[in-house]
């Protein structure tokens, strides 16, 4: 599928020297489970408020879960299957597509393994920390999904010829397994040429979140307006298309 937007970028002649991302619209991406992770947060708060030794063991074990689910929940809102996949994989490929992971978090997993392999409990500063970690956690990869930006342009700096046209672009669409035939989300990618206002679609491409292409796109999604963040998640997809700098 990748050679395919390949092919499509080509033939539209976007270069890595030139592109540029333009928003167009957003809206929340979320996936629901019976237990989510502000629910082992809240048990993970009260269990440290109550004070004691299990009170801080339980604590710290409610902070880990609440980030394990909260990592879950946001790869499984993107169709991502992590079933085979252990908690390092899941939080490495959160990070290459944008999603803010603290490498704090490694030290809840430290903490925690000290607690299940070495039976230390730990103490009220390193469950305390546990807790802080979880709640940013959550409350910033929440922020991604509340408003996912699942429409957005890309096109050559150059050729810019109004908000949200150029004379050559490609526009990427999510679509959500509700109102389309996948069963989980995809990217769609269409080029469109815009020349003296005679639109044309010339291509269309469909990503699905097995496909390397789809992670890029999430990452230029999180990547937001900020331009050096931008910049590098174009440089992954040009990367990943083997598209090399003209």
């Amino acid at each position: 599928m990748s050679e395919n937007l390949n092919d499509l970028v080509t033939t539209l002649g976007i270069t890595r020297d030139k592109a540029m991302k333009v928003p167009s619209g957003g809206s929340p991406l979320y996936h629901s489970f019976e237990v989510d992770p502000r629910d082992f947060l809240e048990q993970a708060e009260q269990d440290f408020e109550a004070g004691g030794k299990s009170a801080l063991l339980n604590s710290i074990t409610n902070s880990k879960r609440a980030i394990h689910c909260q990592v879950d929940q946001a790869l499984k809102s993107l169709g991502i299957d992590t079933g085979q996949m252990h908690l390092p994989q899941k939080i490495e490929l959160l990070t290459s597509m944008g999603f803010v992971v603290p490498r704090i978090l490694k030290k809840v997993n430290r903490a925690r393994n000290l607690l299940e392999h070495e039976y230390q409990t730990p103490d009220e500063a390193t469950v305390e920390e546990a807790l802080d970690l979880a709640l940013m956690f959550i409350e910033t990869t929440n922020r991604r999904l509340d408003i996912f930006e699942d429409e957005f342009y890309i096109g050559n700096e150059d050729e810019k010829i109004s908000t949200f046209k150029f004379e050559r672009q490609l526009e990427f669409s999510m679509h959500r397994p509700r109102r389309t035939e996948f069963d989980h989300p995809v990217f769609v990618a269409r080029g469109r040429t815009n020349r003296t206002d005679n639109e044309k679609i010339v291509g269309k491409v469909v990503l699905k979140p097995e496909e390397k292409t789809f992670r890029d796109i999430v990452r230029l999604v999180n990547a937001r307006n900020q331009k050096s963040q931008v910049q590098k998640a174009l440089d992954s997809l040009f990367d990943t298309l083997g598209l090399e700098e003209v």
